[in-house]
């Protein structure tokens, strides 16, 4: 396997443009929590319910393993930043989707007409 500085001098080579920084900045961030939050949806509570399990830690936990592996304080850097999006994604696989609103008869959300749903089902 290549070292993380060869592996990083060739990503260097590809993203030398101002609006791929720029795109990769905002885009790559974003991507990470999307991934986060849908993969904290499936959960298992263990150690009797003080933690839940989720696809998300495994995925983090696998990955700053292999940057510890190429490189510790790298892989302390992202370890921290995996823990956050992991626990973001908790957060956000916890909340009230549009779906489960929809089919909550005491809530009223408006669809794209301005009738709310739940009205729409009492006519």
């Amino acid at each position: 396997m290549r070292t993380l500085t060869d592996q990083l001098s060739q990503y260097a080579e590809y993203h030398r443009d101002r609006r791929n920084i720029a795109t990769h900045f905002v885009g790559i961030p974003l991507i990470v929590l999307a991934i986060a939050a849908l993969l904290s949806r499936p959960a298992w509570p263990i150690l009797s319910g003080v933690f839940t399990l989720t696809p998300a830690w495994v995925l983090f936990a696998l990955t700053t393993l292999f940057y510890l592996w190429l490189d510790v304080p790298l892989g302390i850097g992202m370890g921290v930043v995996s823990a956050l999006a992991a626990a973001f994604g908790h957060w956000a696989a916890s909340r009230t989707t549009s779906v489960d609103m929809a089919r909550d008869r005491h809530r009223h959300v408006p669809d794209r007409l301005g009738v709310s749903i739940g009205r729409a089902r009492a006519l």
